[in-house]
């Protein structure tokens, strides 16, 4: 399973333990959750201390993950029939408050 598939799978089987940040944007999702809770050393580049990750997720992914990213755009504060094309994801590993920050924005 590809860095970004484990990452989704986690939102999305661990959501009792994942604090969701309230929603600024209409087109984007916010998570965060105890470093301890997911594997992050395995993911360097992906959770590096006190630095933004952000990079889109190549659309073969987002076809072949697309269950999991329907289920959080219908999350998002202004969901649309046309749904999106792209989408972003921000990660972090937030060490001073021992969280990893995860953010979804649909295009």
């Amino acid at each position: 399973m590809s860095p970004s598939a484990e990452i989704l799978q986690f939102i999305m089987t661990h959501r009792d333990d994942i604090v969701r940040e309230p929603r600024k944007y209409v087109n984007m999702l916010t998570f965060a959750f105890d470093q301890q809770l997911f594997p992050y050393a395995d993911y360097p580049d992906y959770f590096v201390p006190m630095r933004l990750h952000v990079y889109r997720l190549p659309r073969e992914f987002v076809k072949k993950q697309k269950k999991m990213l329907d289920a959080l755009y219908q999350e998002t504060l202004s969901p649309t029939e046309r749904g999106y094309q792209d989408v972003w994801m921000t990660t972090s590993w937030l060490k001073d408050q021992h969280l990893l920050m995860v953010e979804l924005s649909y295009e």
